[in-house]
């Protein structure tokens, strides 16, 4: 019904005061409680904050770099892995302790690269280092510094809820350079510490293991 009368050219004040009164009406019904409703509300927050925390649990962990030692697999943090190369024209250092394979010329710049398998003291043979191999160039803080490993193998997500402690099952690990042990038997190395190795910062054993690096077993 128009609200103004085209004979009369009045505006018919007893349509306006109806329509009035019907949103007066509803507006009062939507702000009503509701128990269904508002259970219905209460409910799907519930879900949504769910789903929220178990999204941000999922993120609780890192991108690595998978590499392997023999027949063993390895994580490295990927956001301390710079690049990898191949092993190559690395020349030797004469009196360089057992764990330094040499130094590489980087763009300029004189890296020292070490052997991952005897840093972390692995028993048993080594793969010859003439035989190839691939190079994991690091950096943690001011130090940068190559690893030498067998095999590169892909990238992979660990997330830290699904680490085991080192040493569960058994499993004989190189500690104290390890983090944790995936449920698909992923080493994961602690970084920090193989870069605080005395090798690359010149500090001895027993400064390392009173700075608590290390344990004094």
């Amino acid at each position: 019904m128009p609200l103004i009368n085209s004979k009369a050219r009045r505006i018919d004040w007893v349509e306006v005061k109806r329509r009035l009164a019907m949103s007066q009406e509803a507006i009062d019904k939507a702000f009503i409680p509701d128990d269904q409703r508002v259970q219905a509300i209460f409910h799907r927050r519930s879900l949504q904050l769910a789903r929220r925390h178990s999204a941000q649990r999922a993120e609780a962990g890192f991108r690595a770099l998978v590499i392997a030692l023999g027949q063993e697999r390895y994580c490295l943090e990927l956001g301390g892995v710079l690049e990898v190369l191949a092993f190559a024209n690395c020349t030797p250092a004469p009196g360089a302790p057992l764990e330094l394979l040499g130094v590489i010329n980087l763009r300029g710049e004189i890296r020292p690269v070490a052997s991952l398998s005897r840093i972390l003291g692995l028993v048993g043979p080594e793969s010859d280092p003439r035989s190839g191999g691939y190079i994991a160039m690091l950096r943690g803080g001011s130090v940068e510094v190559g690893l030498r490993v067998d095999r590169v193998e892909r990238i992979a997500f660990v997330s830290l809820d699904s680490l085991r402690v080192p040493g569960e099952g058994g499993a004989a690990l190189p500690d104290p350079y390890v983090r944790g042990v995936t449920p698909d038997r992923l080493i994961v190395l602690d970084l920090s510490a193989i870069l605080s190795h005395p090798l690359f910062t010149g500090k001895s054993a027993a400064d390392m293991a009173t700075e608590g690096h290390f344990s004094s077993e």
